[in-house]
């Protein structure tokens, strides 16, 4: 599995993640893959040859602001990629969930209360420290909204770009890889998160309490 969330402007980074399959439900982040490229046809380059090493079953890429023009060349050079738009809500419950983004911070939650991923903290501490800062919020209408990633640059002074590419690796593995991925559901509550014995520590998605 695959996931790139892009940048191209600012002082965001690219992020790649490998997800390798350890058992039927068990999952491991292998490979934490960041670079600083402006160029977003080097990026394509990176991303064909990301592709060609891993052979991955699944690549997801983000395809807001910059990130649709790099889906468009990947697909007309001919990668086989899975869009993922953060703000969409094709197949998302608006009931539960704002967007596809909730949805999918809510799924990679429900993977560590179910022990399905593990991370190594001493290998992916970057990792872990942007998923403990991941905030959501209820909406009047009951669903679940996850901070945006420019008020969350505002308040920390860094963009989530690690997070963000953890949570679409997770997500794309539920919706593309078939029923023995797909034991995970959007969360209805804000409990702490159980974690797996190698994250051990604040746990990731918090509730917003006033």
């Amino acid at each position: 599995m695959l996931a790139i969330d892009f940048a191209a402007q600012g002082n965001d980074q690219c992020v790649a993640t490998i997800l390798d399959r350890a058992s039927n439900q068990h999952w491991n982040l292998t490979e934490r893959l960041p670079w600083d490229e402006p160029d977003t046809m080097v990026s394509v380059g990176k991303i064909v040859n990301l592709i060609g090493q891993f052979k991955p079953d699944i690549t997801t890429l983000d395809i807001g602001g910059m990130g649709k023009p790099v889906y468009d060349r990947l697909i007309e050079v001919g990668m086989n990629i899975v869009p993922f738009d953060g703000g969409s809500t094709d197949g998302v419950d608006i009931k539960s969930c704002a967007n596809k983004r909730a949805l999918g911070y809510f799924t990679l939650r429900d993977w560590f209360d179910s022990g399905f991923l593990c991370i190594d903290k001493n290998k992916h501490s970057e990792v872990i420290k942007q998923l403990e800062k991941i905030k959501f919020k209820y909406r009047s209408n009951g669903c679940k909204l996850i901070q945006a990633k420019v008020d969350m640059k505002k308040e920390l002074k860094y963009s989530p770009d690690d997070a963000d590419s953890l949570m679409m690796a997770v997500y794309a593995a539920v919706t593309h890889l078939g029923s023995s991925t797909n034991t995970a559901s959007a969360g209805t509550d804000n409990k702490p998160n159980r974690v797996s014995k190698s994250t051990r520590g604040r746990t990731p998605i918090r509730g917003k309490r006033k």
